[in-house]
């Protein structure tokens, strides 16, 4: 009995393989062989499974960044002793400052803001990564839009 060789050939919807053993003389004898089918890589709509998976993954990831900047950000208020990030994250589940666009493009340029104020702005911010135009007209103008 000399040295077992396993050869797989794998495929999108399939994985071959087969065993042998090396006998002297370049002779090989088939001690095994098999194969295992899978599903289709596409669903019924003919869409790529990868792809369909690849798309959840990227939103679930999304999602955990999202959270992790907001919760950083919390931290960094608890760190410098402005308020504590647990009433900070409370204060945003339980959406106390319900205009929050207001806040950012009016409020915070023509007045003093509180500390949970200027939280509720920043994390609106690290929420969105701030893809909305810090231009006050734009903005004054999205509050328009929204009333």
């Amino acid at each position: 009995m000399g040295t077992k060789i396993l050869s797989l050939d794998l495929g999108i919807t399939s994985i071959g393989y087969s065993i042998l053993d090396e006998m002297d003389n370049d002779r090989y004898s088939l001690v095994d062989y098999g194969i295992s089918m899978f599903d289709k890589a596409t669903d019924k709509d003919g869409k790529s499974k990868k792809l369909l998976h690849s798309a959840s993954q990227s939103s679930a990831n999304l999602h955990d960044l999202r959270k992790q900047r907001t919760q950083n950000l919390a931290m960094l208020f608890e760190k410098y002793k402005l308020a504590g990030a647990d009433n900070l994250l409370r204060q945003e589940r339980e959406n106390r400052y319900v205009n929050k666009w207001y806040l950012r493009a009016e409020k915070s340029f023509s007045q003093v803001i509180e500390i949970e104020e200027l939280f509720t702005v920043l994390y609106l911010m690290a929420k969105h990564r701030g893809y909305k135009s810090l231009d006050t007209d734009d903005l004054l103008e999205e509050l328009l839009i929204d009333l």
